[in-house]
């Protein structure tokens, strides 16, 4: 089962996972590989969008990364890269990307 993070996104919670269809629907529509994908790459803002988006489509397959980049600012990015990082490597936290913790 794949590791699931709960962010805050587009005025809601909306979680955040990467099943092997997200995965391949990320290269084949955005030419992003996962695989190998290093920190250099994420650095772009495209792919950075491109990696969220993957992570949310499970979800909502009809969503785009146009909306997905309307939901986020520049302030975020840390957050966000946090939760794509646990999201992916089996992390349990929440991550909150307005930079703002709830608890």
């Amino acid at each position: 089962m794949a590791a699931e993070i709960r962010i805050e996104l587009g005025g809601r919670e909306r979680t955040l996972r990467y099943p092997m269809r997200s995965v391949k629907r990320l290269k084949a529509e955005c030419g992003v590989n996962l695989f190998g994908l290093g920190e250099t790459q994420m650095s772009d803002p495209d792919v950075m969008s491109a990696v969220l988006w993957a992570g949310l489509i499970h979800g909502d397959p009809e969503l785009t990364v146009d909306e997905v980049d309307g939901w986020y600012e520049l302030k975020d990015l840390g957050a966000i890269s946090e939760a794509i990082a646990g999201a992916m490597g089996g992390g349990t936290d929440d991550a909150d990307p307005t930079g703002t913790s709830s608890e």
